[in-house]
């Protein structure tokens, strides 16, 4: 993560939003001191806005009030860690086919109440579709991830979310391989590094 003219840069292979929101908790290894790349509302503002949740527009109106209420920007942020638990831990549970906590079911669906509150039916040249409609609370930009969410967690892909092979990464994300066998969060970045190590060891078992 790089800030490049005041912007923290994110990476997003997940192939879903919510997932991509879990990866900004390095998930490497539960039980050590992890990298966290969302330590202010401003970061995760940043993250919103390279995710595509907000426009430029949205996100300096956004930066503007937290500047403006503090207080209310905090407990924002503090909602989101929330919420991005609770997820980490719904997406473990389904992947580990054991029962979720309670609590993080009743703290995840508050979340998602709060979104499918703001749900409104617009109309475009094809339809009917539903929008969430451009709040200016500063937790609003959380409705879009539990939407998201909980798209991911009744649909087919939930079955196949995966974790990366590459020991120093274990970002999640969706494989949608034909053949379900991807084993790379990112072919270019871990997929580049295992091979180059395998080669690696290779040429120094045979020398």
């Amino acid at each position: 993560m790089q800030r490049k003219d005041g912007w923290v840069g994110f990476d997003f292979f997940a192939g879903d939003l919510s997932i991509d929101f879990i990866n900004t908790l390095d998930p490497h290894a539960e039980s050590a001191p992890q990298d966290d790349s969302l330590k202010s509302y401003r970061d995760l503002v940043d993250w919103a806005a390279q995710a595509g949740v907000l426009n430029a527009s949205q996100r300096a109106l956004r930066l503007r009030l937290a500047k403006e209420k503090p207080q209310a920007a905090e407990a924002a942020f503090r909602q989101a860690i929330q919420l991005r638990g609770s997820l980490h831990r719904l997406v473990l549970a389904l992947m580990e086919r054991h029962s979720p906590a309670s609590d993080d079911l009743r703290r995840f669906n508050m979340f998602l109440s709060n979104a499918q509150a703001h749900l409104q039916l617009h109309t475009t040249p094809e339809g009917y579709r539903l929008r969430l409609e451009n709040d200016l609370q500063l937790s609003s930009l959380l409705w879009p991830i539990a939407s998201a969410a909980s798209r991911l967690l009744t649909s087919e892909d939930a079955h196949f979310i995966r974790r990366c092979d590459a020991e120093s990464c274990r970002g999640f994300f969706i494989d949608r391989s034909k053949n379900h066998s991807r084993r790379w969060c990112d072919m270019k970045v871990c997929g580049n590094r295992a091979k180059a190590r395998q080669y690696y060891l290779q040429q120094k078992k045979n020398r």
